[in-house]
């Protein structure tokens, strides 16, 4: 059993075991503390991983329009008995023309790598993958945490899935001239940013090219806090004014195109399970604006010297994600963020390999410590209806390239 999450029904399929005490309360504890000793040495890597990409989904039009567009052929072959063939719009996800340096499927991977590598610890997965590096012990120049810049662009180049990850990294290290601070502030941003436009790869290193002026660099650098945290919080609205904006203005690109806005107005608004997180997503909007009011309502009474530098950064967060909700799906590696994701919007189906775990399809504003209310419906029904469509879909596809009729794998 592979681990990977399925685009077109939103499924994950997960090759390790779901702990008893998970399936008692569910994933809350999970998403609040994926390292814990007690779901083992796998689920920590490979659930976050898949989940991430359900995020990525849920934030990027890119990713979204393209499955609206693998959702059309199948809405085609249910009403017209007819395969019709994929757009270029679909195979150029995954090619890498000369062009450009690596492609949009290689930087989604990138994307996730970078959040479990930051989440995980690059100590430990260079134990847990058996990398060697040959500097690990030098411990200057820190990230955060007790790993190094060494260690941290060595995982993100090695592994065994490095193929599938590694080129926009190295990419990026190569136009940095090896600022590892630069990258890890800024992928995160640009990132976010370019899964927004029609063109991400092109906005991506375009982003990442303007980020290396000179004046740039230094604005960043003297408002660095040694505080990766914090410090994603505090450039975010630099770094969208002085390099992402430009960036798309500069390539006459709209701003930012969510997988919501294409649930939204699109076709996958019939889709039985992506239309649920429309409503989904109105109940952590709504909390984070509440939790910030929580949050500032004695603040004009206290001198900012009378908080701590965790009281403060606290604060940043939480007030950044009721002004900019998106700054959530850009940071899922920010523990607050990941958090609020993992309950509000946890992935409708995922296959472990003792069991299938449905969420809920009606969110709670609140997460709770009690098991789970089974009174409540999952997403378990319309999932099992999905797969059936899917599964016959794509069998009409195999049995088309084989020249054979539609229906000969029914």
């Amino acid at each position: 059993m592979s681990n990977n999450f399925e685009y077109l029904n939103g499924a994950i399929n997960i090759s390790a075991p779901l702990p008893d005490i998970l399936q008692e309360k569910g994933l809350d504890a999970f998403y609040e503390n994926p390292n814990n000793a007690k779901w083992g040495d796998v689920l920590c890597r490979v659930l976050y991983h898949e989940s991430i990409h359900f995020w990525q989904f849920l934030a990027s039009g890119y990713i979204a329009n393209l499955i609206s567009e693998e959702w059309k052929r199948l809405d085609h072959f249910e009403q017209m008995n007819e395969i019709i063939p994929k757009s270029d719009f679909l195979k150029n996800f995954s090619q890498r023309p000369e062009d450009i340096p690596f492609s949009p499927y290689e930087l989604t991977e990138c994307w996730a790598r970078y959040w479990d590598v930051h989440t995980r610890s690059p100590a430990r997965i260079i134990q847990e993958e058996g990398i060697e590096i040959g500097e690990a012990k030098t411990y200057n120049n820190r990230l955060a945490g007790n790993y190094s810049w060494i260690e941290y662009d060595t995982i993100m180049q090695q592994g065994e899935d490095s193929h599938l990850y590694a080129q926009p990294y190295r990419w990026l290290l190569e136009k940095a001239s090896g600022n590892s601070y630069l990258i890890a502030l800024l992928f995160p941003v640009i990132t976010h940013a370019s899964f927004g436009s029609p063109d991400p790869v092109s906005v991506f290193t375009s982003c990442f090219e303007r980020a290396t002026e000179e004046d740039i660099i230094k604005e960043i650098m003297e408002h660095r806090s040694g505080n990766i945290n914090f410090d994603w919080i505090n450039s975010w609205t630099f770094a969208w004014d002085k390099i992402v904006l430009p960036t798309l203005e500069e390539k006459n690109l709209p701003g930012f195109t969510s997988g919501f806005d294409v649930i939204q107005r699109g076709t996958l608004g019939t889709h039985p399970i992506y239309r649920e997180y429309l409503e989904k997503a109105q109940v952590l909007w709504k909390f984070v604006k509440l939790a910030n009011m929580f949050d500032t309502s004695g603040e004009d009474q206290n001198d900012i010297s009378d908080y701590s530098m965790d009281e403060i950064e606290n604060h940043a967060i939480k007030e950044m994600a009721a002004n900019n909700p998106w700054i959530i799906f850009a940071l899922p590696g920010q523990p607050h963020y990941r958090n609020l994701l993992g309950h509000y919007l946890s992935p409708p189906i995922i296959s472990f390999k003792n069991i299938t775990y449905s969420t809920n399809k009606a969110t709670s504003m609140w997460e709770s410590k009690d098991k789970m209310d089974e009174t409540h419906e999952t997403f378990e029904s319309k999932a099992n209806e999905l797969e059936i469509r899917i599964r016959r879909f794509r069998a009409a596809e195999k049995a088309q390239s084989l020249g054979l009729p539609l229906n000969a794998f029914e």
